[in-house]
């Protein structure tokens, strides 16, 4: 997902009513989603505000399954968008951190690359490194000792 997908989500769910829901059962009749509008208990228990119905369904345990998902869908969407947001963090993190690790890595075998290449052009042996693959070309090619460059 799009950063501005997961930024309308958490807009949508942040102009939702206020606070915690819960959902309470209301005997045979199915369950109510209640919000405390975001007071403390004390202030406004709950029931606070009906903000849902949920009735019928297929059995009673279905039933009360989509209730507790209803009254719990805001805190855990607002939740996981919060992880969602610190595992990108970590991901740009980790991925700055391996690009200069490479840029290092890239400078140390150029550098190894050149002592290399010196070592053959002082046998010589010289290399034309080709730009489209990467194949190596050798011009006047003279056996080493060994098979090995000292």
């Amino acid at each position: 997902m799009t950063a501005e997908e997961l930024q309308a989500i958490r807009e949508l769910w942040n102009s939702t009513t206020p606070g915690n829901w819960e959902a309470v059962g209301m005997g045979s009749e199915g369950y109510n989603i209640y919000t405390d509008f975001g007071k403390p208990a004390p202030e406004q228990p709950f029931p606070g505000g009906r903000i849902a119905e949920v009735r019928g369904g297929r059995n009673w345990a279905e039933l009360r399954a989509n209730a507790e998902a209803l009254g719990r869908a805001k805190r855990d969407v607002l939740r996981l968008l919060d992880e969602v947001e610190r595992l990108r963090d970590v991901v740009r993190a980790v991925r700055a951190e391996a690009m200069a690790a490479y840029e290092s890595e890239e400078e140390d075998i150029r550098a190894a690359g050149g002592a290399l290449l010196f070592q053959l052009q002082q046998r010589g042996v010289w290399i034309k490194a080709g730009h489209a693959n990467d194949d190596l070309i050798f011009e006047d090619e003279v056996p080493v000792e060994g098979g090995e460059i000292a």
